[in-house]
C-alpha cells in the first residue's frame, strides 16, 4: 500500500494465488490418510527392498506387533513356517511379473499364534518402470476357515466317532472304483455290526453304548490300514472299505483281524 504524507492510502498493489489445487491435493491427502488407518484389512507399505515403512492400526490389531517394532523389518517377521521355499519363489515370480499377487497365506502373529489370511500384494512402479514400494493388505480369514471345516466335518463326518459317514464313505467308493479300473488291483466292501448292542442301551443306558460305539471306532481304526476307509453308517453299522488287495484270500485276513 502506497500512502500520502498525510497518512491516506493512494494506492495499493496486491496478488492472488489460485491455491484450489493445492487445497484438493491436500484434502485427498487427508482422505487417502484416513482410509489407511482406519480400514478393517491390515495395510503395510514397504520400500522396493522389502523393509516395511508403514502399517495401519488393523495390521497392529491382527499381528499383535507395533508399529515402531516392525519398521524397516521386512514381512518375514510374520514367516509361520508352514509354506515351502517354492511357495514364496512363485510368489515373487508372479509379483514382479504381474506388478500383483492374490492368495492365501498363513501367518505366525506377535503371540504365537498362527493365523490364515488373505493377501493382495501390489507393486507401486515410479515413471521409469522400477520398483517404488510395494502394498500388501490381507484380512484374517481363520474364522471363516474354521466354520468351513466345521461345516465339512458335519456334513462328512460322524458326529459321535469321527468316522466318515455314509456321505463320504460313497464318494471313497466311488474314487476306490475308479482306481481299482484303472490299476486292476482288487477292494473289498465289509458292512459289520454289534450284536446284542440294543439290550447295552436298555440296560446300561445310552451314554454307555454311546461310549462302546467309539471304543469300537478306535479299535478299528488300530486294526486297518493307513489307507482303509471305515465309516459309521448310523447306529451300531459300520462298514470298512479295503484297497489295494490282491486276492480275495487278502480280504478274509482283513476280516479275521477285525
Amino acid at each position: 500500500t502506497v500512502c500520502a504524507p498525510d497518512g491516506r492510502p493512494l494506492r495499493s498493489v496486491g496478488t492472488v494465488q489460485d491455491i484450489t489445487a493445492r487445497r484438493e491435493a491436500d484434502h485427498e491427502m487427508r482422505l487417502a490418510a484416513s482410509v489407511f488407518e482406519n480400514s478393517l484389512n491390515a495395510i503395510l507399505i514397504t520400500d522396493a527392498n522389502g523393509r516395511i515403512r508403514k502399517v495401519n492400526r488393523a495390521f497392529v490389531s491382527i499381528t499383535g506387533f507395533t508399529a515402531p517394532e516392525v519398521f524397516g523389518c521386512t514381512p518375514a517377521l510374520l514367516k509361520s513356517g508352514q509354506h515351502e521355499p517354492e511357495f514364496f519363489e512363485q510368489l515373487w515370480a508372479t509379483l514382479l511379473a504381474d506388478a500383483r499377487w492374490e492368495g492365501e497365506l498363513i501367518n505366525r502373529c506377535k503371540d504365537g499364534r498362527l493365523i490364515s489370511v488373505w493377501e493382495s500384494i501390489t507393486a507401486v512402479r515410479d515413471p521409469s518402470g522400477a520398483v517404488d514400494y510395494y502394498i500388501g493388505i490381507f484380512s484374517d480369514i481363520s474364522e471363516q476357515k474354521a466354520s468351513a471345516q466345521r461345516i465339512h466335518q458335519l456334513a462328512y463326518f460322524d458326529v459321535l466317532t469321527g468316522l466318515p459317514n455314509r456321505a463320504l464313505l460313497l464318494d471313497r467308493c466311488e474314487q476306490a472304483l475308479a482306481r481299482a479300473a484303472r490299476t486292476g488291483q482288487r477292494l473289498a466292501v465289509m458292512f459289520l455290526d454289534l450284536d446284542r448292542f440294543k439290550h447295552i442301551n436298555d440296560s446300561l443306558g445310552h451314554p454307555v453304548g454311546d461310549a462302546l460305539l467309539q471304543a469300537v471306532a478306535r479299535r478299528l481304526r488300530d486294526t486297518l490300514r493307513e489307507p482303509d476307509t471305515i465309516a459309521r453308517l448310523g447306529g451300531d453299522e459300520f462298514v470298512v472299505l479295503a484297497e489295494s488287495l490282491g486276492t480275495p484270500a487278502d480280504a478274509e485276513v482283513v476280516a479275521r483281524r477285525i
